[in-house]
């Protein structure tokens, strides 16, 4: 092994030995060094310099040496280090004893004299950046992906955070200043600093491993599945209550999450927050008309769509101005300056959408300082097909409950008209997004270029509570306050997410005109209660599925 000259390498050793980080004192003959592979080239010259200022050598392989090296920073390449060059077409880089040696020798006297003995330099830092297997095209063969697999990064990284009580390891690119600053300050990285690059280390290599894992799974095994990484979440407000300490935490995998959703202004989200949130946005999944929904405690107390985006944020907000106060706003088209006009005295904790207008943003902005304005990709977050509910130690995956074109069969004598099938469907939309047990009241808005919820019934313990103490009360405000009525609209639809156990339901529907009904179907007591609309004219059809919505 070449002795270095150099007398500030002998000054690092003793400044190491000083600061009780070795139990034997270091060689003074080994150079300090560092390996830099990355495959991501931002800031790393910055940081390769602050190593070169500092009488580091540089390791580097492949592309990151050529990149160094064309910047003027000198560096050795890794073959001149093992004395044996890349080998399958770069699978075999850095898999060496003369650099893994370097990462996990200890500073024992017996260590140093085995890697003397073999002429292995310690390797003091390790600084590697992994091939972006969580951004591979989705279409991609499996052949491409396999290669996409990094093998010699994550041994670097995993034997660099074993060895950390004397090698630093960088894996982020944010880190990147923390080091240059205690390598200008100290010249070497603190040992708190090393436990921290650490830890970070083996996290970024399990979540690289679970991002392996999940898409080989789907690809090899015709699987799906999601996972979550249980790190220290980011910390929320509060939880359901004050009190409560809440944490927000990210699935690990490569699917665009709500974590993801850009906060444009207010203050930071709470667990509530989130929830309703999602509840809010959950209808717009399968809507493709402008539409707005605005939630409170998880429920859409208002849910409506129009050609026009502001009309449909009038009609969702009046459906329950009441329970609206205080509530959660989100749309499927760009927030414009109209509609931000109209949430003028209107208190309201979120509003998000797809895209905002700078003049709608400005105005919300000063609106409040405490509205949350949220940016999100509703396309995006429609495409995760699955939730998962963890509570008491166990956690339930399900499917997502989509709402598709469900094939309606007319079961009575009377039949839903054709004119009526969106209507249906944007009902069946609204009914399966209410807590159970739910029936929402819907109809066409005046003008007839947009739908209404009308009134809606949720999480009561009984159908009928829902339907005669909750909906139809709320519809027939509604009715004088949009039709200037005192009935339901002819077209007024009845959905319930669940069926009929008894004919109950029919003889209140009729005693209120409502002249269509949707349901699932299903229940034994299906003859009778066909034979009750029958006997008054309403027109029922079942759908063959359910939608309850408990959680």
């Amino acid at each position: 092994m070449g002795q270095c000259l150099n007398p500030f390498c002998c000054l690092l050793a003793a400044m190491q030995c000083r600061s009780g980080e070795t139990t034997a004192v270091r060689s003074v003959i080994m150079k300090k060094r560092v390996l830099i592979s990355v495959y991501k080239k931002d800031k790393i010259l910055e940081l390769a310099k602050t190593f070169v200022n500092a009488y580091f050598e540089i390791i580097s392989s492949g592309g990151t040496y050529n990149y160094l090296v064309q910047n003027n920073i000198p560096a050795i390449p890794v073959e001149k280090i093992t004395g044996f060059p890349e080998i399958l077409n770069g699978r075999v880089k850095t898999l060496h004893p003369a650099i893994h040696g370097g990462l996990l020798g200890r500073d024992t006297d017996e260590d140093i004299k085995q890697l003397n003995q073999l002429n292995i330099n310690f390797i003091d830092v390790c600084c590697v950046n992994l091939y972006p297997f969580e951004g591979i095209d989705k279409n991609s063969s499996i052949e491409e992906l396999i290669e996409m697999i990094d093998i010699g990064g994550v041994a670097l990284i995993r034997a660099a955070a074993k060895n950390y009580k004397r090698v630093a390891v960088i894996v982020d690119i944010d880190d990147y200043d923390l080091i240059i600053n205690e390598i200008v300050s100290y010249k070497y990285i603190k040992p708190e600093t090393r436990k921290y690059l650490a830890l970070k280390a083996f996290k970024t290599t399990m979540n690289y491993d679970a991002c392996i894992w999940k898409r080989l799974l789907e690809r090899l095994d015709n699987k799906n599945s999601d996972f979550i990484v249980l790190e220290e979440g980011e910390k929320l407000r509060y939880g359901e209550n004050p009190h409560q300490l809440a944490l927000l935490y990210n699935m690990a995998n490569d699917s665009y999450s709500l974590k993801n959703a850009e906060i444009l202004h207010g203050r930071e989200m709470s667990y509530n927050n989130y929830l309703d949130l999602y509840a809010s946005i959950r209808p717009l999944f399968n809507i493709n008309q402008a539409a707005v929904c605005v939630v409170k405690h998880t429920n859409p107390c208002g849910l409506a769509t129009h050609r026009g985006l502001s009309k449909a944020f009038e009609y969702a907000w009046e459906c329950d101005s009441k329970s609206a106060f205080g509530g959660i706003v989100a749309m499927n088209r760009k927030c414009t300056p109209d509609l931000a006009t109209l949430t003028k005295n209107k208190f309201i904790e979120v509003i998000a959408a797809p895209d905002y207008d700078e003049k709608a943003l400005s105005f919300l902005k000063e609106k409040s300082a405490n509205l949350r304005v949220i940016k999100l990709d509703i396309d995006k977050l429609k495409n995760i097909k699955k939730e998962i509910h963890c509570f008491s130690g166990i956690a339930l995956e399900t499917l997502m409950d989509e709402i598709k074109d469900e094939d309606l069969k007319p079961v009575t004598d009377k039949k839903i008209d054709e004119s009526l099938m969106e209507l249906v469907r944007f009902g069946i939309i609204s009914c399966a997004n209410i807590k159970s047990n739910s029936v929402s009241l819907v109809c066409k808005t005046p003008d007839k270029e947009g739908m209404i919820q009308l009134g809606m019934g949720s999480g009561q313990p009984n159908r009928i509570d829902s339907l005669s103490r909750l909906a139809i009360p709320k519809a027939l405000d509604n009715s004088k306050k949009f039709f200037n009525i005192d009935r339901l609209p002819d077209d007024t639809v009845l959905i319930s997410e669940a069926f009929f156990p008894f004919e109950d339901i029919i003889e209140i529907a009729n005693q209120y005109s409502i002249k269509y009904i949707v349901q699932p179907g299903g229940s034994k007591r299906d003859p009778e209660i066909i034979k009750k609309c029958n006997e008054f004219g309403i027109a029922m059809a079942f759908t063959g599925v359910r939608h309850f919505r408990h959680f």
